[in-house]
């Protein structure tokens, strides 16, 4: 897979403060992917788990729209960073924290899991903007241990409420072993739309016991 989007942010931020002005060409981030789904501070959904009935709140705490400079060409960047909390205080976090980066036409998904088996999670592309049905294939497979399913739904109906320009990923991905631990995989689903960005996201990590369907009930967007 590709490059971790925080190892990127690291990169960029390090070649925006070394280098100077140069003519490179700008690759910007895709004005229909910044318009749908570039988040700041005061953004939150809330999930319900329908296996479990536990409450999840995810809130955007920092957003950096950032250029990054290399030998030959400069990138704009958009990081989001999202925290997780648990509303029922008896029961823990599944996560750290989470990182959303848009970067051309790409949006990629950063986080790591705080359970026996943590780790960071990357999926890099998670999916492209606007929605290209079948995905192209490039940055999913290494050594076949990565497969990402794309589809795109004209309308899809969570918690009674309809959306409609819903893109759907499914990743299968075989991580390598964390610390002393064999191998993590991963069979993770993410529903998207440019309304209210993932309404649905299905997390099953046998290794860790982590299954979890989190199905959007309330959001607030700022933009």
């Amino acid at each position: 897979m590709k490059k971790a989007a925080f190892l990127v942010a690291i990169i960029c931020m390090m070649t925006m403060h070394s280098c100077k002005k140069n003519n490179n060409p700008v690759v910007n981030v895709n004005a229909a992917l910044k318009a749908a789904f570039n988040y700041m501070p005061g953004t939150y959904w809330i999930y319900k788990d329908s296996i479990s009935g536990r409450v999840d709140s995810f809130f955007v705490t920092r957003q950096y729209d950032i250029t990054g400079i290399g030998a030959s060409v400069t990138i704009e960047y958009v990081f989001i960073y999202i925290s997780e909390y648990d509303e029922d205080s008896t029961s823990s976090f599944d996560t750290v924290g989470w990182l959303l980066t848009c970067t051309s036409n790409e949006i990629d998904l950063n986080f790591v899991t705080k359970k026996d088996f943590a780790g960071s999670i990357n999926y890099a592309p998670l999916i492209d903007y606007p929605f290209l049905d079948p995905l192209e294939s490039d940055g999913y497979t290494e050594g076949n241990e990565d497969s990402a399913e794309v589809s795109i739904l004209s309308d899809y109906t969570v918690n009674g409420r309809n959306f409609s320009n819903v893109g759907v990923v499914n990743e299968h991905v075989n991580h390598p072993p964390f610390l002393n631990y064999g191998l993590y995989t991963t069979n993770d689903w993410f529903y998207i739309c440019p309304e209210a960005g993932i309404i649905k996201m299905r997390l099953n990590h046998p290794q860790d016991s982590l299954n979890r369907v989190w199905e959007l009930q309330k959001w607030h967007i700022v933009k």
